[in-house]
Order: C-alpha cells, then structure tokens, then sequence
C-alpha cells in the first residue's frame, strides 16, 4: 500500500467514524508501527489502537469486530482493541506503553 501520510491520518479517522457509528464508543485512536515511526514499504500493515470504554470485555470478540469493520475500508487496516483501563494503566514493559503509547501518533477524531 502505497500512501501518504495525509491518506493514511483519513482513512484511520474514517475508520474510527465507522467504529462509532457500530455502537463502540472511541476515546483514542493511535496509529503505531511502520506508518507512525517511518520504514513504510508496499505491504506494511496500518497497525490502530482503538481505546474505548466498551472494549475489553471479550477481547477475541472484539479484535474480530474491530477487523470486520476495518475490512470494509483497506485490507492493510489492523486494529487492535484496548479498554480505558488497560490504556490508564499501561507501564513500562507492557506493548501498550512501549509500542503504542511511546511509539505512536494519536489521530484525531474530528
């Protein structure tokens, strides 16, 4: 997938739209990996977190929701759920803190 930064920002935030819109209430969205720190080549996966107060419950129900969704709008759109708490909470050591937090670039959701 080749694409500028400007297309990928738009298409994580229409992605976030349509989480919303599927009833999932979305705090935070983080765009992290290649596509945040730089290294993009044609195949590089679009890697989101989504924070949400309605995440964390079943977290295999609802990466598999989030994908579906993701589908839709790019096959290179890899979501990954997150919970409020797991995103107060992320330390040093945890994927979330190091990778995500650290690592990543909020996207704005308006």
């Amino acid at each position: 997938m080749a694409a500028t930064k400007g297309e990928v920002r738009e298409l994580v935030r229409r992605f976030a739209q349509e989480v919303a819109a599927s009833g999932i209430r979305v705090d935070h969205v983080i765009l992290y990996g290649s596509h945040a720190r730089g290294g993009v080549h044609e195949t590089s996966d679009i890697n989101v977190a989504v924070v949400s107060p309605d995440l964390g419950r079943d977290p295999f129900e609802e990466a598999l929701t989030l994908r579906e969704i993701a589908l839709r709008l790019d096959p290179h759109l890899v979501p990954e759920p997150y919970s409020r708490e797991e995103y107060r909470t992320a330390a040093e050591g945890d994927f979330l803190h190091d990778e995500v937090l650290a690592k990543g670039e909020e996207v704005a959701l308006s």
